[in-house]
């Protein structure tokens, strides 16, 4: 059973969301999360920004295993749900989630790089 969403959060008839794309939106939203020095055990659920990303993210991997170079329009509902789900985990920050405090003293990440 998936976190952030349930199977009546998708409203595209035209796309067919399964378990395991919300299993896969999962975890990309706890990897958001973690990326931004979160704990997603620090996130009260229901969170409606959380549920968004997962949402955008579950119909993005649904529109990509559809089109399977076969369908134009499927393509461009999947650059589509990609827009937006970036877009969504570009504005989620502890202050949008309503999550009080500043990041802890504790384990965080940082991306290297060749420069």
């Amino acid at each position: 059973m998936a976190t952030y969403t349930t199977s009546t959060d998708f409203a595209d008839e035209f796309l067919a969301v399964t378990e395991h794309h919300m299993a896969q939106a999962d975890a990309f939203v706890d990897a958001t999360l973690r990326k931004k020095g979160i704990d997603p055990s620090e996130v009260t659920l229901p969170n409606a920004d959380l549920t968004q990303l997962a949402m955008y993210y579950a119909m993005y991997l649904a529109s990509v295993e559809n089109a399977a170079g076969e369908s134009p329009e499927m393509g461009y509902k999947a650059d589509h749900y990609r827009r937006l789900y970036q877009e969504k985990a570009e504005q989620i920050t502890r202050a949008v989630l309503g999550i009080e405090g500043t990041v802890g003293t504790g384990w965080g990440t940082i991306e290297l790089g060749r420069g």
